[in-house]
C-alpha cells in the first residue's frame, strides 16, 4: 500500500533537449491478502540541433537546369543564402505510460492475478533539407526549400492474467494468457509530393503498421525426492502463440506518381520525384495483414547431486505454422569445490524464426548511404523486385551457444564473476547492402517503384561467431562514521566475425553488386565497441548519497560501403555520470545529476559522410550526439 512520486526536469549543456518527467506510483490492499498497484508516468523531451551549415548547391547555375554543369556560373544568391538549414539532432517526444499489477487469493490453492500496461507517444523529427531549385521541391510552395517533418504516433497496450497456486508443498502451477497490440501511425508535415506539382498538399498521412500477439501458457513445477541431498525439481509447460503484422496504406497523395513536369524554371521538362519526401507513403500494393501461430512444450530438470555439484537439463519442442518443427536443448553444471569458489558452464542450442516484419515490411525513404542522400526502398523478400534482385525465402536462424565461468568470494562482501562465451549463428538474418545502379533502377521501375534509386532486403546470407568475456566485481564496504559504499567494476570484451558469406546472387554479381559487403559486415564486426568497462561507486551516509559512474567505450567504426579511406572511427572515450542526493526529511529526497557530466561528443564525421552537413557527428555513438544532460529530481515516498 506504499506510494511514491517524483518530478524531474533538465536540459542539455549546449542547449535544447529539455526534459520533464512526472511519475506517481501507489498500491492498495483489496480483499483478504490481495493488492492493486498502479503507476503513471508522463514525460516531455525537447529537440536538439546538432548539424553543420549546409554546403550544398541551393540554386541552379545561371542559364542552366538544376544543378547545371560543373563549369557553369553560380547563382549570386549562393554567396548570401542562409546555410543554417539543417535540423539534425534529438527528436521531440511526448508520452504517457500507465502500468498496473493486481493479485487476489481466492483459496488456499489459487490466486488470481492481472497485470498490464498502456502507453501513448508522439515523436517528431526534422529530416534532411531539400534545396529550393531541386527537382524534389516546388518553389511555389517552398521558395526557400524545406525540411520534411516526420511525426510518429505510437499506441501500445498489453494485458496478462491468470491463476497460480500450490496444490501441495511440492507442486506449483501457473496458467496464464496475455494479449498485446502496438499501433504506429506516420504523418509528415512541411512536405510535398513533387510529382503532383504546385497542387501537392504539404501535410500527408503516410500510413501505419500494427503488431499483435496472443500467448497462452501452462507451467507446472514439481519437487520429487530421489534420495539425493535435495529434491529433483521438474518443470514442464506448454505455450501457444499467435502473431500478426499489418501495414496500412497511406493517403494516395503520399505515394502516387502524378507525372508533373514544369515548363519553365530550373527543372523545365524534368519528371519530378514521386511520393512524399523523406518517408514515402505505404502504397496500397504494400498494405496487408499477415499472421502465424506456433505451439511449444518444454521440460526442465534441476538437481543438486551433492554439496557443491548441481546440474540442469532442458529441452524444448516448437511447431510453427510456416517454419515447421524444431527441437532445442540446454545443459548446465555448477561445481563449488570449496567455499568461495564456484565453476559454472552451459551449452545450448537456439532457433529463431524470421519475424513477420522481416518477411513483409515495405517502405521507401531517404537515407544517408556512404555520405550520399539516396531515396531507397525496403523490399519484402517475396516481392517481385526483391526476387528479381536475387532474394530467396527467409529461413530460421539456428544458434549454438557455450559459456563457462567462475564465481569467487575471496573476501567477505567481495564478489567476482568471470564468464567466457561463444555464440555461433547459422543463416543469420541480415539486411543487404543498399543496392543501386542501372540494374536496380530498372528492376524498381518494372515493379512500379519510381520514387527510389536503390533498395535492400533481408537474407540469410551469412554465418557469424561471437566470442566474449564478461567480468563483474562488487565490494560492499562499511566505512564507519563515513557511511557505506558499494564499489563495482565490470568489463566486457567481445569479437564478432563472419565465418561464412554466401556467394553473391548471379544477377547482382553480373552488375558488380554485393549482398553482404563491407558496410553490413562492419556493422557487426566494428559497429559496436569490442570492449567496454564500467566503474561505479554508490556512497551513502545518513541523508546524503552519491553515485558516480565512469563508462569507457572502446573504438567504434562506421564502415563505408566501398571506400576504406572513408571509414569513420569513434575514438575510445570515458563518459562520466554523477548523481548527488539528500533526504530533506523522511520520504522527501532532492537529487541533482548529470548524464555525460563532461559534455563529451563522439568524433565528427568526415565532410564527405555528413549528408550536406545534416549528420555532423557519428551516429554510431553509444552515448548519443547531443552532449551532456543535467537534471534535478524531487522524490517523495508515502
Amino acid at each position: 500500500t506504499n506510494g511514491s512520486a517524483s518530478l524531474m526536469g533538465g536540459g542539455m549543456a549546449d542547449g535544447g533537449g529539455e526534459q520533464g518527467r512526472m511519475q506517481v506510483s501507489k498500491g492498495f490492499a483489496i480483499g483478504d491478502g490481495g493488492h492493486v498497484h498502479m503507476t503513471l508516468d508522463a514525460f516531455l523531451q525537447g529537440r536538439t540541433y546538432r548539424s553543420a551549415p549546409n554546403p550544398g548547391q541551393f540554386y541552379a547555375k545561371v542559364g542552366a537546369l538544376y544543378p547545371g554543369p560543373a563549369t557553369g556560373t553560380a547563382d549570386p544568391r549562393e554567396l548570401t543564402v542562409d546555410r543554417n538549414v539543417n535540423k539534425g539532432g534529438q527528436p521531440q517526444v511526448s508520452g504517457i505510460n500507465f502500468a498496473y499489477d493486481a493479485a487476489l487469493p481466492v483459496s488456499d490453492m489459487a490466486e488470481l492475478y492481472l497485470f498490464g500496461s498502456a502507453s501513448r507517444r508522439h515523436s517528431d523529427a526534422w529530416l534532411t533539407y531539400r534545396f529550393p531549385d531541386a527537382s524534389n521541391n516546388m518553389p511555389e510552395l517552398f521558395p526557400n526549400g524545406y525540411s520534411p517533418h516526420l511525426h510518429i504516433y505510437d499506441e501500445d497496450f498489453q494485458v496478462s492474467g491468470g491463476v497460480r497456486g500450490d496444490l501441495s508443498d511440492t507442486f506449483h502451477y501457473d496458467l496464464s494468457s496475455s494479449f498485446s497490440r502496438n499501433w504506429v501511425k506516420y504523418r509528415e508535415s512541411s512536405v510535398i509530393n513533387a510529382s503532383l506539382g504546385p497542387a501537392s498538399p504539404t501535410d500527408m498521412y503516410v500510413g501505419s503498421v500494427t503488431g499483435k500477439e496472443w500467448t497462452s501458457n501452462l507451467d507446472l513445477q514439481k519437487s520429487l525426492e530421489v534420495g539425493l541431498v535435495e529434491p529433483l525439481l521438474i518443470a514442464v509447460g506448454a505455450e501457444y502463440r499467435w502473431n500478426s503484422y499489418a501495414i496500412g496504406a497511406g493517403a494516395p497523395e503520399s505515394y502516387v506518381d502524378g507525372g508533373y513536369r514544369s515548363t519553365t524554371g530550373p527543372n523545365a521538362g524534368v519528371l519530378r520525384t514521386s511520393g512524399s519526401q523523406g518517408v514515402t507513403g505505404f502504397p496500397d500494393t504494400a498494405a496487408g495483414e499477415w499472421s502465424r501461430n506456433n505451439w511449444s512444450a518444454y521440460l526442465n530438470l534441476e538437481q543438486k547431486i551433492m554439496d557443491g555439484l548441481e546440474i540442469a537439463l532442458a529441452g524444448r519442442h516448437e511447431d510453427y505454422s510456416d517454419f515447421g518443427t524444431t527441437d532445442t536443448g540446454k545443459a548446465s553444471i555448477r561445481i563449488a569445490p570449496v567455499d568461495g569458489i564456484a565453476i559454472r558452464g552451459t551449452a545450448s542450442t537456439g532457433f529463431r524464426a524470421p519475424t513477420l516484419q522481416q518477411q513483409h515490411y515495405s517502405s521507401a525513404s531517404t537515407i544517408n548511404v556512404g555520405g550520399v542522400l539516396l531515396p531507397v526502398s525496403a523490399l519484402p523478400v517475396d516481392s517481385s523486385a526483391a526476387i528479381a534482385l536475387g532474394a530467396t525465402p527467409l529461413k530460421a536462424e539456428k544458434s549454438t551457444n557455450f559459456s563457462a565461468g567462475i564465481v569467487l568470494t575471496p573476501l567477505p562482501r567481495l564478489n567476482i564473476t568471470v564468464d567466457a562465451y561463444q555464440i555461433k549463428i547459422k543463416d543469420r538474418i541480415l539486411l543487404s547492402e543498399t543496392l543501386q545502379g542501372t540494374l536496380v533502377r530498372s528492376v524498381l521501375a518494372a515493379a512500379g517503384i519510381t520514387s527510389s534509386a536503390g533498395g535492400f532486403y533481408f537474407s540469410n546470407a551469412a554465418d557469424t561467431r561471437t566470442r566474449g568475456l564478461d567480468i563483474v566485481s562488487t565490494y560492499r564496504a562499511d566505512l564507519g562514521e563515513m557511511g557505506s559504499a558499494t564499489v563495482s567494476l565490470s568489463a566486457n570484451f567481445n569479437k564478432t566475425i563472419f565465418t561464412h558469406v554466401d556467394a553473391v546472387p548471379d544477377v547482382l554479381a553480373s552488375s558488380g553488386l554485393v549482398l553482404i559487403g563491407r558496410s553490413k559486415q562492419g556493422d557487426f564486426t566494428k559497429g559496436t565497441p569490442r570492449d567496454k568497462q564500467i566503474a561505479n561507486i554508490l556512497w551513502n551516509k545518513g541523508p546524503a548519497s552519491l553515485n558516480l559512474r565512469a563508462t569507457r567505450y572502446g573504438t567504434i567504426t562506421q564502415v563505408h560501403p566501398t571506400t576504406p579511406s572513408l571509414d569513420a572511427k569513434i575514438d575510445p572515450k570515458v563518459i562520466l555520470d554523477l548523481e548527488l542526493g539528500f533526504e530533506l526529511r523522511k520520504g522527501i529526497k532532492l537529487s541533482a545529476g548529470a548524464n555525460n557530466l563532461l559534455n563529451s561528443y563522439p568524433n565528427k564525421l568526415p565532410a564527405a559522410l555528413q549528408g550536406n552537413g545534416f549528420s555532423l557527428y557519428n551516429q554510431y555513438s553509444p552515448y548519443g550526439t547531443s552532449g551532456g544532460f543535467y537534471y534535478g529530481r524531487l522524490s517523495l515516498e508515502f
